[in-house]
């Protein structure tokens, strides 16, 4: 939180995560967010790429009865499904997964984001730092033991010169 704009992830904009591979940890980065959230709000999953894990939701004190798992059958549907939500202001957060994503789709979800009072996270292969974007936060996410390193690539403010570690597992 400290490195982030406002020090804490940013409502009414575009945020990417841009992960080397899924499942590295880039969901328990959102956890605590998402742990109060779900519990007066639901929260958007827009084309996950696993299988949602009720165990998991439940463990981490997830409302699962707030959670709304979206699997659309193509890029396009998932990328309107994601502008839907958020200008009806029928969730308080979405999370999408795309592996490509045009620089117009960027612009019409951030100006989406930026017409609401909702988080949006965009998570998309790390080899889309090289890519310019709209996205006002980007933050390349590589795994680590014990964790993962966040590198900010782009954030409001003075730029982040190093990775930052942060610290995922309880390590003895």
């Amino acid at each position: 939180d400290v490195e982030l704009p406002n020090k804490g992830w940013p409502r009414s904009s575009l945020v990417e995560l841009l992960v080397e591979q899924h499942g590295i940890g880039e969901m328990q980065l959102l956890k605590p967010c998402l742990k109060s959230l779900t519990q007066k709000q639901r929260v958007a999953f827009v084309q996950p790429p696993y299988l949602p894990n009720l165990m998991t939701c439940r463990s981490w004190e997830l409302n699962e009865h707030n959670l709304l798992w979206l699997r659309p059958q193509s890029s396009a549907d998932a990328l309107w499904s994601a502008e839907q939500i958020l200008k009806n202001g029928s969730c308080g957060a979405v999370v999408i997964w795309q592996p490509n994503v045009r620089p117009e789709s960027l612009r019409r979800l951030n100006l989406a984001a930026q017409s609401t009072d909702t988080w949006l996270w965009l998570i998309r292969p790390l080899a889309a730092a090289a890519d310019a974007s709209v996205a006002p936060l980007r933050i390349a996410l590589r795994p680590a033991v014990g964790g993962i390193f966040a590198d900010i690539i782009k954030r409001k403010g003075p730029t982040c010169d190093a990775p930052i570690f942060v610290k995922l597992l309880d390590m003895p």
